[in-house]
């Protein structure tokens, strides 16, 4: 991995993780910073491989450097142990949105439409809030595309119909 590329998941975390309320563990901000990447239309080698175990790596260097502090680890019955936990180290500014890498071999992904969120309230969304709204907007853009295939298979229908009834073939009705 390019040291660009690292520098820009270290930025990527920060920007997440000031932007959270509470505090988070490395798996559920892995997901934040990997769908926040993909929605931004950021290079695929962005959020590839993203996984909590990298972003314990990543939050551990930023305590290093004072910007994150963990606080009291929960116990994770899926996990069968106890999962540290990660905030904003006290007087951490929000950091902007970070820029991809300029490596050549990064090409960017296309945009995900996700839908649009306030930036006032993204900080108070959760995890679980942003998937749902994600799969609610998935669900509206599928149904609306099963109502167009619908739509041009009875005009197809229709025509058909007209066209054989011109050309004197009869046509039982639907």
């Amino acid at each position: 991995m390019s040291e660009d590329l690292r520098e820009y998941r270290r930025e990527l975390a920060l920007y997440c993780i000031t932007r959270e309320t509470r505090p988070v563990s490395a798996a559920d901000l892995a997901e934040t910073m990997g769908t926040l990447a993909m929605r931004e239309g950021h290079p695929k080698a962005c959020f590839a491989r993203l996984d909590g175990v990298e972003v314990a790596g990543i939050l551990r260097v930023l305590r290093s450097t004072g910007r994150v502090v963990n606080t009291a680890a929960i116990h994770s019955s899926a996990h069968a142990r106890s999962v540290p936990m990660w905030r904003a180290a006290d007087g951490e500014e929000r950091s902007p949105m970070p820029l991809p890498p300029d490596d050549e071999d990064l090409a960017p992904s296309p945009r995900v439409s996700a839908p649009a969120v306030d930036l006032r309230t993204e900080a108070m969304l959760t995890v679980g809030d942003m998937t749902a709204a994600f799969l609610a907007q998935q669900r509206a853009d599928r149904e609306a595309f099963e109502r167009e295939q619908l739509r041009k298979h009875m005009e197809f229908t229709a025509r058909a119909r007209d066209t054989l009834a011109r050309a004197g073939v009869e046509v039982p009705s639907a």
